[in-house]
Formats: C-alpha cells, sequence, structure tokens
C-alpha cells in the first residue's frame, strides 16, 4: 500500500495526516520537539489566543469539545501542582471528586486531571463567559527535560467521556 502525507502547519505545531489506502487515518501531531498520534477525528483549528501553540476540536454527541496545547519552555509555565489544582479550580465539581493519574512515557512524565462539573466563566482566557453545566475537562501535564508541555481538554461530559481513551491513547503516544 502506498501512503500519503500531508503537513498542516499551525503557528507552532505541525500535523501529519497518514492516509495507507482505504485504512482509517491517524494524525501525527508535532510541537516543540514532542511527537504523538492523534484520531484522524481530531480537526486543527487556528488557536484563539497567542499563548495556545495548537488547538484541536474533538467531536462527539454532545457537541464539540477543544484541545489547547500550550508550551513554556524549561523553567516556565509554573509547577505541576499549581496547573492541576487552578484548572481544578474552573470547574464546579457536581459529581465525585478529580480523578488524578500519573505514568510515565518514555522519558517524559505525565499528570493527568479528569474533573466533571460546570465549567465556571473566566474573564482570564478564552474559556466560556457564561457557565456551562454538564461539562468536563481532561487537563494533562507532560514534563521533559526541555520543559513541560500542557493539554487541557473541555467540553460537554458526553463528548469527553467518548473521547477519555483517545485523550489517554494520545498522551501514551508521545515521544521525541
Amino acid at each position: 500500500m502506498r501512503a500519503r502525507r500531508v503537513a498542516v502547519a499551525t503557528l507552532g505545531a505541525t500535523i501529519i495526516v497518514t492516509a495507507i489506502a482505504r485504512a482509517s487515518t491517524i494524525q501525527e501531531f508535532q510541537i516543540q520537539g514532542l511527537k504523538g498520534d492523534t484520531p484522524d477525528t481530531w480537526q486543527t483549528e487556528t488557536p484563539t489566543s497567542p499563548l495556545r501553540d495548537a488547538q484541536m476540536s474533538l467531536p462527539g454527541s454532545g457537541g464539540p469539545a477543544e484541545l489547547a496545547i500550550i508550551f513554556f519552555g524549561a523553567g516556565a509555565g509554573g509547577d505541576s501542582e499549581a496547573n492541576i489544582a487552578r484548572w481544578i479550580r474552573q470547574m464546579d465539581p457536581q459529581t465525585g471528586q478529580p480523578v488524578l493519574e500519573q505514568f510515565t512515557v518514555g522519558s517524559f512524565s505525565v499528570k493527568f486531571i479528569d474533573v466533571s462539573g460546570t465549567l465556571k466563566p473566566s474573564s482570564m482566557t478564552v474559556e466560556p463567559k457564561t457557565p456551562r453545566p454538564h461539562s468536563r475537562l481532561f487537563g494533562a501535564i507532560v514534563e521533559g527535560s526541555s520543559g513541560r508541555w500542557f493539554f487541557k481538554a473541555t467540553g460537554p461530559a458526553d463528548t469527553m467521556q467518548e473521547q477519555r481513551d483517545a485523550f489517554l491513547t494520545f498522551l501514551k503516544s508521545l515521544h521525541k
């Protein structure tokens, strides 16, 4: 079979779509020296903030979710615990407690948070200006020798549930 690659550059990120004959496709994600594979259903978007290195839309039955990716470099972006605490505060949890998972992928340390509830309004970011009930937030901090990459996905709870395995699979595909 012949493979065809098409590169799409978005600010500091490059997404390479690989299509192999009639097989499904994956997107090779690449940002600031970090690579990984995303489902072909995740659509690259123009970042809505100059701080974002990349942005994607994740489809689902509850409506689209948004994934923002930021790289600050070595020593920047604050410590992991403070960022995770900030992400938790952005939600008004309505069911259960936030779930924190930690794992290693190659030479990277990954911290993943999963919070359900109402996404609170924010005046500091492009996040919602009004509360969004029945939402869910996935946050991940990937730490490597060259710095930290921040991945934050928010959207309708149904969509996020459908995308949870894909999000974790994406994180576990990350490499240099």
